[in-house]
């Protein structure tokens, strides 16, 4: 009596694995975009590989296959073999050692590096950043406004102490409502070991056909780097007949809350500001200068020139 062999129905698909096509060895790790080399054990006569949601990446009728699905993520391999009308699934997860992300949300305690270019589209929120080189195609906003820290006739000196960078400004606004009376007025910003100064109030000019007055409002602004040493003061002269008030606002880069002020007494810092400005000596010593080259002129003219030419001749001096 003679045994029948026969085949059985049943497909099936074991040993799934992708190796190395030069030394045959197994492996499981790949560049982003590279080939990858599939083999396994299976009865099946036809094979489909399928890459994420029924993503058909490549078919063969042997058991083995080359494919390349441009992974540049970890991604999951499917098999399909068939046999007639049965079929069987075994899957082999892929690792890429320099994946391309794209997520929604990303949450990370380490310090992170990219040697690359960074895209960024849409808002972007970030607490602290160190930036070599910065180009944007589109606006770029503060996140705040900018904010009164100080105003007064006189302030003395004092430390300002900011956590971002931004730009502090000074401006000195004159007596409007009395554009007729002495007012000089001074405003200095200490930073980048340097202090910085403006000068308003009511303005004259004298010639010897009369004067005119006028108001003299002034301002600057200088940027100012975070927690580095930064001051500001102000003071009207002592001989005003009406004083200016000046005004410091804070414009920060970054989110800042009101920055802190206080004065260097509290803490015993070396004040390094320079000696106040009196115009009225300074008026007077350029005069005086001018007065002189006008005594030089007449000693090499051999003349004498009578008071109202000596001062139209100065006056005129002290316009160059």
């Amino acid at each position: 009596m003679k045994t029948q062999k026969t085949l059985s129905s049943e497909v099936y698909i074991k040993n799934l694995h992708s190796y190395n096509p030069i030394t045959k060895l197994p492996v499981t790790e790949f560049a982003a975009g590279s080939d990858i080399h599939l083999k396994w054990e299976s009865n099946g006569k036809s094979f489909k590989v399928y890459c994420g949601s029924k993503n058909l990446v490549g078919s063969s009728e042997i058991n083995s296959i080359k494919i390349n699905p441009k992974i540049v993520t970890n991604s999951t391999l499917v098999v399909e073999a068939t046999l007639g009308n049965q079929k069987s699934y075994a899957s082999i997860t892929i690792t890429i050692n320099n994946p391309s992300l794209k997520p929604s949300k990303v949450d990370t305690s380490n310090d992170e590096k990219i040697s690359g270019h960074l895209w960024v589209q849409g808002e972007s929120k970030i607490k602290d950043a160190f930036i070599g080189t910065l180009t944007t195609i589109n606006k770029v906003s503060m996140f705040q406004n900018g904010m009164e820290i100080a105003k007064g006739k006189k302030i003395e000196e004092t430390k300002l102490v900011v956590k971002t960078d931004g730009f502090l400004m000074v401006y000195i606004e004159p007596p409007i409502a009395d554009t007729f009376s002495h007012s000089f007025a001074v405003g200095e910003i200490y930073t980048a070991g340097k202090w910085f100064k403006a000068m308003g109030g009511n303005a004259y000019s004298y010639n010897s056909k009369g004067s005119m007055n006028m108001t003299n409002p002034n301002t600057f602004i200088v940027p100012i780097k975070a927690n580095s040493d930064c001051r500001y003061y102000c003071y009207n002269h002592f001989g005003n007949q009406v004083d200016s008030t000046v005004y410091f606002y804070w414009f920060p880069l970054g989110f800042d809350q009101a920055p802190t002020s206080e004065p260097i007494s509290k803490h015993n810092f070396p004040s390094s500001r320079p000696k106040e400005t009196n115009p009225k000596a300074l008026i007077t010593e350029r005069m005086d200068k001018a007065l002189e080259i006008v005594s030089l002129l007449e000693k090499a003219t051999d003349k004498i020139f009578d008071n109202e030419i000596k001062e139209e001749l100065a006056s005129q001096l002290l316009k160059l």
